[in-house]
């Protein structure tokens, strides 16, 4: 069951990050140069969903599914809000996103970094976890072509709709 929530953790971490200064140049008419300096905080940001998720694990008991629940609910709530504000502010969009991808390094956190550990005892540490990073980078491959004509054919609004019920569904199967 989760490779749902990992595939679309890598359409979301990865996937979205690829497709901010396009999203944010084309939706502010901003250049590309600002768009990318101004993206280039995301990354930075993202390091604390690391921090975050580890934290939130040990407050829920060491439940790597619930925290994950939580982050995919959080991310929910974020692509919502960028589903009806994005175009509105470019600092509250580059936010929102910020919101979106740290939820999401913090569900890595969660999935292939911690949850393999429950594997210890059968010697299958690396395997469980060589499995989730593998669909994790098959949900970025997928989303990263898949944005691109998705957003080409129907625009940002039903590309950001698209991600809403990705997270909504990660966030259910959990």
């Amino acid at each position: 069951m989760l490779v749902v929530p990992v595939f679309v953790h890598g359409i979301l971490k990865d996937g979205v990050v690829s497709w901010v200064p396009t999203f944010i140049s084309e939706t502010f008419e901003s250049g590309a140069y600002v768009a990318i300096l101004l993206t280039s905080v995301i990354p930075l940001v993202n390091l604390s969903g690391a921090y975050l998720g580890r934290f939130i694990f040990r407050k829920m008991k060491n439940d790597e599914i619930k925290a994950t629940v939580l982050f995919f609910g959080i991310a929910s709530a974020a692509l919502l809000l960028l589903y009806w504000y994005g175009n509105k502010n470019m600092i509250l969009t580059i936010i929102i996103l910020s919101a979106i991808t740290v939820s999401m390094m913090a569900v890595n956190t969660l999935l292939i970094n911690l949850y393999p550990l429950r594997f210890e005892r059968n010697g299958r540490v690396a395997s469980v976890s060589g499995l989730l990073n593998a669909v994790a980078y098959i949900g970025t491959a997928v989303s990263t072509y898949g944005i691109g004509i998705l957003v080409q054919g129907k625009g940002w609004g039903v590309t950001i709709l698209s991600w809403l019920f990705a997270a909504i569904v990660a966030f259910t199967v959990c």
